[in-house]
């Protein structure tokens, strides 16, 4: 900051109008930065003493000190444990045995309570799971040690090869998982469930449906990751890589277009609502890799062109929205129009020719 007005003042009259003005907009970045900083960095503070809360939970009202194992959940209505338990080595409860005995909240005999029933797959034996899922299999390795020549790093990298021999049977890419499904309910929201390879799971049926998830791939990076990269380029051809635009908050009964329209740009598509957790009408737009905005990862964009018109301030964390019963004020930076970027967080935009 010194440096700035080093220069401003050096520049003096010598200095051109747009000159002047850049170094003055730097000057007023800078100082948005530096309280953007120190906010976020009192954020991650707040952030780490709630981790830390966090992770001090008590398992006692889901522990079974007779089995040795967790309920699979808690009935608040009854106010009793349910009456199922996890208690198969091969899921994702292993990570959370595996946690909770670290931390010294279950006994060491929880992790030897986790049945290993054994089947074959490719002549390897290899622990049976519920449901058959790379989630079941994989998922706990993304926090997990594993070592080599275990039974647990044999069963992974089983069952990665009997999803790989299964996909080959069924002439689909590989990789089945619990997941979001081509299915919808009366509103319309997509439905969820367990999905997984015949042979490797306890459930019954589980050949009856076929749908692949690509992250189950993802997390067979960690076990074959050449098998897993090609399989996600097989994905990626067949047309599953594609991108698609989020649109939330928008006014109920404005849409203008149906499901199958072609668009272009310009075009109309809705009205903007007031719905959400906000102090007026806004749009919500992000760029996304999946069809499901809660499944999916956001991805990268730029705006061709926009004019930054001013910046609204931050809002703290313990002063939502509901505090303001007037919009934000604007504080006004001269109009400066942008090219192939991203607005920064709190800019107030105008698109010059829009509608």
């Amino acid at each position: 900051m010194p440096a700035i007005d080093r220069q401003l003042a050096a520049t003096g009259t010598h200095a051109t109008h747009d000159e002047r003005e850049r170094l003055a907009e730097l000057k007023s970045l800078v100082t948005l930065g530096s309280q953007r900083a120190r906010d976020r960095i009192a954020a991650n503070e707040r952030i780490a003493l709630q981790a830390g809360d966090t992770a001090a939970m008590d398992y006692d009202f889901l522990y079974d000190p007779s089995r040795h194992l967790l309920a699979i959940g808690y009935n608040v209505a009854e106010r009793r444990p349910d009456p199922s338990y996890y208690d198969l080595l091969a899921s994702e409860a292993r990570m959370s045995t595996f946690v909770a005995i670290a931390q010294g909240h279950l006994p060491q005999e929880s992790w030897f309570a986790l049945g290993r029933l054994l089947t074959n797959a490719g002549g390897e034996p290899v622990l049976l799971s519920w449901s058959g899922s790379m989630f079941e299999y994989l998922m706990p390795l993304l926090l997990m040690p594993t070592y080599e020549n275990t039974l647990l790093d044999q069963t992974c990298k089983a069952a990665v090869a009997r999803q790989i021999e299964y996909g080959s049977q069924r002439s689909v890419p590989w990789g089945i998982s619990e997941s979001g499904y081509n299915t919808t309910d009366a509103r319309l929201n997509y439905q969820y469930r367990a999905f997984g390879v015949p042979g490797l799971g306890l459930k019954r049926g589980l050949a009856e449906d076929l749908v692949i998830a690509p992250y189950a791939s993802a997390l067979a990076l960690m076990v074959a990751p050449e098998a897993a990269c090609v399989n996600l380029q097989r994905l990626a051809a067949d047309g599953l890589g594609g991108r698609y635009g989020f649109y939330a908050h928008l006014q109920p009964g404005s849409l203008r277009v149906k499901k199958g329209d072609r668009v272009k740009k310009g075009q109309v598509l809705a009205l903007v609502g007031n719905s959400g957790n906000t102090t007026g009408p806004h749009l919500h737009f992000h760029v996304m890799d999946g069809l499901t905005a809660l499944g999916a990862q956001g991805l990268p964009y730029l705006i061709d062109s926009f004019a930054v018109q001013g910046m609204v301030r931050d809002i703290p964390d313990d002063e939502g929205p509901s505090a303001f019963t007037e919009p934000l004020p604007v504080s006004p930076t001269p109009p400066r129009e942008r090219r192939m970027q991203y607005p920064l967080e709190n800019t107030v935009v105008d698109f010059p020719g829009g509608k």
